[in-house]
């Protein structure tokens, strides 16, 4: 289990190219904290903590069913934002 520091995940990948990698609750809640925080992101003040909760809910949850309700359905802009800042070829 790992934060998600690309020199990491790649020393993992060579040394155990057959692992699984997971990505640490805390350290992803802190990644997405950030960028929610960052200017050039355009989230105003007031919605930060609205979509963090959210996102917490989506991270948290073990219920797919669930997920993809909160996700999709109740907060489909905060989907829209994480696809366009992934790079290609990462889901």
């Amino acid at each position: 289990m790992t934060d998600d520091g690309k020199a990491e995940k790649n020393a993992l990948l060579k040394t155990w190219p057959e692992a699984i990698q997971l990505l640490c609750h805390f350290h992803v809640a802190q990644a997405e904290w950030r960028w929610l925080l960052d200017t050039k992101n355009s989230i105003s003040s007031n919605r930060r903590q609205e979509l963090m909760k959210i996102f917490r809910k989506v991270i948290y949850n073990t219920d797919t069913v669930v997920t993809i309700y909160l996700y999709l359905i109740l907060e489909p802009s905060l989907l829209y934002l994480h696809i366009l800042r992934q790079p290609l070829g990462m889901s």
